[in-house]
């Protein structure tokens, strides 16, 4: 009896089998079918005869009468409900899913797996195309309205065939012909199905007439590939359109391939690669590692021990940031976050994911804060992360005087602070260095012996005289040293003998010159197109690229002086289209709010600010009458304003700029002439000095620091509005020009931002202008930029670096 079950599975799996392969022959499929259907039925005539049998003994040894039910009921149960042989019931169960009522309520997803699922169990190649033509039928069932379509798996398991037969030939002949491969699908699904219902297999002509139906293309009513055959799509002969093509492009075609394939590895399907880490295990396709992953193709490609192995010991990586770069190799995602960012940013370093390592470094770049960004910087170097290292550089000089503060710092080693402390972008006054380094020393009695390594590379000559006596002179450190008395007496020389300074020039008396600041351009005051005076204020973000209306100053104010310190923004004097003014206000972006603080001792219009060594300088301008050569100092933390030593010439519309130590002014007019004469003031002489003059004559100018170099741009030469612009270089003491701005501008303002400089507003000669220019040193070349929102030129400019958030 078993062996008759196991010709009734042999028979319909090898049904099964053919119709899924390129080569059907009906006649085989016929004789199969035939096959199985003897086996049942010997099977049935067996149980017959055993059931007779039965009787006999019952009546002979006076059996209970209800042995005959029992058998009877066992038969049917064994027939009937398919329950007999377990093996049976679990072939049937398999191919549950092609019965048609299934493919009509189960989704695509489920169905595929289901396909995969049939050829693990029967270890068998069902390519691609069987899981389409699955699908296909599936779409043609989803279309055919006719009711008994969606009972077609019970019609063919129907107790009565013979009254539905001729309903399956019409829905194979009429309803689905159309897809000749959804025919053949249709047809395995039937012959699977109608073979385990085993009492109801009588009607052995539905299988002829289905495989006719279906197969035979001999006796199709319908033949496609008679009619593909016999129908040409006539073409005008022509020599252009023979030649003519069409390229089409499925632009999603390799997101939509990705996806399957991302399904198809979480099925575990196909995957012939096991990554391994610690005790977790990766499965994957080589294929999609080698296309993704640069360190997996140069594994798998190039004849390494690995490009064998199915299983591969990874070592060096974190379990979870594999786990999640493999899914990001499938599909381009992965989610960053504080936890894991480290772990990820390690990881794609060591698999050469530049993307992930790029995303995890912006990630780390946002939240630098003074507790992280030293230990972020020597990871960044260890994985030769250099935009990373670069940007915790940036950080670090900007934030100097506060990291210098955190445990993080005094745990360097002497080579990486001397590293620090050389850089000249370092936005710290000396003292604020020099107390840095002392600090660090102090923290381990060993580190006094490389204490004058160290103090080297400290700028004492650019230390006030009364620093350098009453602090740096009694540190006990610096007393108990001979190479550190050197350097002190080195900056003492600088200071007792100013004529020999060009003969002292190093390193350590070079100001520190700050080439990248990213802050927030305020622009300040100005005139409208009118002309008339404003006190409106704007400001560009860098981050977004954009200007926005800011809180407006309390006073109307043109040809407004304007400095930044302490990250306050301050604007002094101008014009407010009646008078000129001497008052000041400040604005504080922790409050957004402008304040009126001590005014000048002068009114004065059209002057220039700037800020060194925490106070503020205002020179010339005008006052209503004539140019000033009055100057003016002023103290934040007293709130008071002192007159200091005049300029060697009066000025008005000059340019005014801290640099390199001093207070430049630059050009301007004393009503009758335009100069182009430069002066300096030197705080600790308190005495100004002219130096090398500029190439042209220039009032109403813009100038402004970068890199070391002092530029000025644009104005007026007193008979033509200038668009050139020139760059002082202090160590060889010469003027030169670069670039020239791409529009002519008088009142231009010049600032420097984000390495770059800024020419904001002015006037052409014809009209004032909104319009932005920005100067890459690098390149020497002008820009254009977003343009001013609220101002048509004539405005005051400062930056106010960005500011790092409070730590939580």
């Amino acid at each position: 009896m078993i062996c008759l079950w196991e010709n009734i599975l042999r028979s319909t799996q090898c049904v099964s089998k053919m119709l899924q392969s390129q080569k059907m022959n009906i006649q085989s499929a016929c004789t199969f079918l035939d096959q199985a259907y003897q086996s049942i039925s010997n099977l049935r005539d067996n149980f017959k005869d055993i059931l007779n049998t039965a009787e006999l003994i019952c009546s002979k040894w006076n059996i209970p009468t209800d042995f005959k039910t029992k058998r009877q009921a066992f038969a049917k149960h064994y027939f009937d409900e398919v329950d007999g042989d377990r093996r049976l019931y679990e072939v049937a169960s398999t191919f549950s899913f092609l019965n048609p009522s299934s493919l009509k309520e189960n989704n695509e997803a489920d169905i595929i797996k289901a396909s995969y699922d049939f050829a693990v169990k029967y270890d068998i190649d069902i390519s691609s195309d069987f899981t389409r033509q699955v699908l296909s039928f599936k779409s043609i069932i989803n279309q055919i309205e006719l009711p008994n379509i969606f009972s077609l798996g019970s019609l063919a398991t129907c107790g009565n065939c013979s009254g539905q037969t001729e309903l399956l030939v019409v829905l194979f002949r009429d309803t689905v012909l159309y897809s000749f491969s959804a025919n053949r699908f249709l047809f395995c699904a039937v012959v699977v199905t109608i073979p385990f219902c085993l009492n109801h297999l009588k009607g052995q002509m539905l299988f002829e007439m289905a495989l006719e139906a279906t197969i035979d293309q001999q006796n199709m009513t319908f033949n496609p590939a008679k009619l593909h055959s016999s129908i040409k799509i006539p073409f005008p002969k022509s020599s252009s359109i023979e030649n003519e093509y069409f390229v089409y492009h499925q632009t999603d075609l390799f997101s939509q391939s990705f996806s399957a394939i991302e399904g198809i590895r979480r099925m575990g399907k196909l995957c012939d690669v096991t990554l391994k880490v610690e005790n977790m295990s990766f499965s994957a396709h080589r294929i999609v590692l080698a296309a993704t992953v640069p360190y997996f193709n140069a594994m798998f490609t190039h004849n390494m021990i690995e490009s064998t192995q199915k299983d591969i010991v990874m070592h060096g990586i974190d379990p979870e940031a594999l786990e999640a770069l493999i899914n990001f190799a499938y599909s381009g995602r992965i989610s960053i976050n504080v936890n894991n960012v480290q772990s990820l940013l390690i990881g794609a370093s060591f698999l050469q994911l530049k993307w992930v390592r790029n995303a995890c470094a912006t990630f780390i770049k946002e939240r630098f804060h003074q507790n992280n960004v030293l230990k972020v910087r020597t990871l960044a170097d260890s994985l030769g992360c250099y935009g990373l290292m670069t940007d915790s550089n940036r950080y670090i000089a900007q934030y100097f005087p506060d990291i210098s503060l955190s445990e993080d710092f005094l745990n360097l080693n002497i080579y990486e602070i001397i590293d620090i402390v050389n850089k000249d972008e370092l936005q710290a006054s000396e003292e604020q260095v020099f107390e840095a380094t002392i600090r660090w020393v102090k923290q381990d009695k060993l580190r006094q012996k490389c204490f004058p390594q160290l103090l080297a590379a400290v700028r004492l000559p650019l230390l006030s005289p009364h620093y350098l006596a009453d602090r740096v002179a009694t540190e006990e450190l610096i007393r108990s040293s001979h190479e550190c008395r050197d350097l002190l007496d080195e900056a003492k020389d600088y200071h007792l003998m100013p004529e020999r300074r060009l003969l002292l020039q190093s390193f350590r008396t070079r100001p520190r010159c700050v080439s990248y600041i990213r802050g927030h351009i305020y622009a300040v005051g100005g005139l409208t197109k009118s002309g008339d005076s404003l006190s409106t204020v704007e400001v560009y973000n860098p981050l977004t690229e954009r200007w926005e209306l800011a809180e407006a100053m309390s006073i109307l104010r043109s040809r407004v002086g304007v400095a930044v310190l302490n990250n306050k923004l301050y604007a002094f004097g101008g014009y407010n289209g009646i008078e000129r003014l001497s008052s000041v206000e400040v604005f504080d972006p922790a409050t957004k709010s402008w304040n009126i603080v001590s005014p000048m001792h002068r009114k004065r219009s059209a002057l220039g600010a700037a800020a060194l060594n925490d106070r503020l300088y205002v020179c010339g301008g005008f006052d209503g009458v004539s140019s000033l050569n009055i100057v003016e100092c002023y103290q934040p933390d007293l709130d008071r304003w002192t007159i200091i030593t005049p300029m060697q010439k009066h000025r008005s519309a000059g340019g005014v700029v801290a640099f390199d130590g001093y207070i430049y002014i630059l050009g301007g007019h004393d009503g009758l002439s335009i100069f182009d004469s430069v002066e300096r003031y030197d705080t600790y002489t308190g005495q100004w000095l002219s130096v090398t003059p500029m190439l042209m004559k220039r009032c109403r100018l813009g100038v402004a620091t970068l890199n070391g170099k002092l530029y000025a741009c644009g104005g007026y030469d007193g008979s033509t509005f200038l668009q050139t612009v020139e760059e002082y270089d202090p160590q060889t003491d010469k003027w030169r020009f670069v670039a020239s701005m791409n529009v002519t501008r008088s009142r231009v303002a010049l600032v420097a931002n984000a390495g770059k400089l800024w020419a904001i507003g002015g006037y052409d000669g014809f009209l004032n202008l909104p319009t932005v220019e920005v100067y890459d040193p690098k390149a020497d070349c002008w820009t254009f930029a977003a343009s001013m929102c609220a101002h048509e030129g004539g405005v005051g400019v400062g930056v106010i670096p960005i500011q790092e958030p409070e730590v939580p």
